[in-house]
């Protein structure tokens, strides 16, 4: 990468993007550098830790603000770039 796509790598990092140009040019990037599969591997990694985390506290139906939170975690795991 260049020091301008490293740039912009490095402020992925310290933020998330704010616009979808933004967001378009890291997956851009990621699918130049043959990096999105690894990126999306790591968001599947830690979408099921949080999920295994939020069952070992609560379960889907102990009450409506958990049914919340499972449906915010459900709702994460189907957006798409």
């Amino acid at each position: 990468a260049n020091a301008d796509e490293r740039a912009d790598f490095d402020l992925w990092h310290a933020d998330a993007p704010s616009s979808n140009e933004a967001v378009s040019n890291i997956l851009m990037l990621l699918d130049r550098y043959e990096m999105r599969a690894y990126a999306e591997g790591l968001v599947r990694a830690y979408h099921d830790d949080a999920t295994a985390a939020l069952g070992r506290v609560i379960s889907r139906d102990t009450n409506h603000a958990a049914q919340q939170l499972y449906a915010l975690l459900d709702s994460l795991e189907h957006r798409s770039g």
